[in-house]
């Protein structure tokens, strides 16, 4: 059995989400298991599929919220 670490991908520009999502599925032990620019969708996707990792964008300029709310 392989052990994958589950992350999610909260950021609300897009280049650097492309560049994340382009290195993460070159990697075998890691899965990307949402990405999303709104604090309110993350704490749905942390709910639902308890992620064991988060690279978190403290500033969502673009989307709903901020990292930091959702630190909290």
């Amino acid at each position: 059995m392989k052990n994958e670490l589950s992350v999610l991908l909260v950021e609300d520009d897009q280049a650097a989400c492309d560049e994340i999502i382009q290195y993460m599925d070159t990697l075998e032990d890691m899965t990307l298991i949402g990405v999303t620019n709104s604090v309110v969708t993350a704490l749905e996707f942390i709910r639902d599929f308890l992620p064991d990792a988060m690279i978190l964008d403290l500033e969502l300029h673009s989307g709903y919220g901020n990292g930091i709310t959702l630190l909290q």
